[in-house]
């Protein structure tokens, strides 16, 4: 049944492991979201066919988990193309 499944959560230090960040770096989530997430969700939608969003989860002030969802793009001409040129 995971094929109707386009969303996933993650809590911030899965999304840290996932994304390869060192204990004791970008220790606040804006600079993970600046410079960790946002680069990979960038060039995950530019050479997938897929069409990534993050949507941080907040406990008030606090981001507690961020929501990764996903979906397949109309045109997948461009991931082609992309893949093409490597």
């Amino acid at each position: 049944n995971l094929d109707h499944i386009q969303s996933k959560t993650f809590t911030i230090q899965e999304l840290r492991s996932l994304l390869g960040v060192p204990e004791g770096k970008l220790d606040r989530f804006a600079d993970l979201h600046r410079r960790a997430l946002q680069p990979s969700i960038a060039e995950i939608n530019q050479l997938s066919r897929f069409t990534l969003t993050a949507t941080p989860n907040k406990i008030g002030r606090t981001v507690a988990s961020v929501i990764i969802g996903w979906q397949v793009k109309e045109d997948p001409q461009e991931a082609r193309r992309a893949e093409r040129a490597l």
